[in-house]
């Protein structure tokens, strides 16, 4: 994972992703180990932040620096707690030789045969994900749910215009003509026709 830590700015918290270095997951072997060598040493401690921009993410890529005058990048990379993070990031820079030296001395995850790389773990891990991508992408479902969506509430008005169309045009029935007044009949009618159209509104 790329290492990222938060820093208080004038009591404002910033996310800073340390440059140039690239951590185990923390699903990967040795990733809890690098997050926690990472916390002992800056967890509440002051640090001097030297930003180079921002990612996609809007974090600043910095190298961090200790009170102690130790570049926490370089840190975590001597020890064996990183890999040297080669996109945009010159060959010759200094994080290259001490991942060089931390794997000559098998210190940290070097210490055990061989680890897959960061950016391998997760790229084999978005691979296993796509294959169900398209029956859980939104796109692809947005369609068919609105079309389902539309035919639902097009199937509503559809059966309050019909109960519209009987309730006005539907011959009144001769045995309640007969058995009620007609004033009675005609505000029961008046009352559902009343009701119909607003459901018809309000569906």
């Amino acid at each position: 994972m790329f290492m990222t830590i938060t820093v208080s700015r004038w009591n404002t918290p910033v996310k800073v992703r340390l440059a140039h270095i690239d951590s185990p997951e923390l699903a990967q072997a040795f990733g809890p180990e690098a997050r926690d060598f990472a916390q002992n040493l800056c967890l509440g401690r002051v640090v001097d932040v030297h930003p180079f921009g921002h990612d996609l993410y809007g974090r600043a890529i910095a190298d961090v620096v200790l009170a102690n005058h130790t570049c926490l990048n370089e840190a975590i990379v001597e020890n064996g707690y990183a890999w040297f993070y080669r996109q945009g990031t010159p060959a010759d820079h200094v994080v290259r030789k001490l991942e060089a030296d931390a794997r000559l001395h098998k210190r940290g995850l070097w210490s055990v045969g061989h680890q897959t790389a960061p950016w391998e773990f997760r790229n084999h891990t978005h691979s296993w994900f796509e294959g169900f991508l398209p029956f859980l992408c939104p796109e692809k479902l947005a369609a068919p749910a609105a079309i389902t969506l539309l035919g639902l509430w097009s199937a509503k008005k559809l059966v309050a215009l019909v109960i519209m169309g009987v309730a006005l045009f539907f011959p009144m029935p001769d045995w309640k003509r007969r058995n009620l007044s007609l004033v009675r009949t005609e505000l029961s009618w008046l009352t559902l026709l009343f009701v119909v159209m607003c459901a018809f509104f309000c569906l």
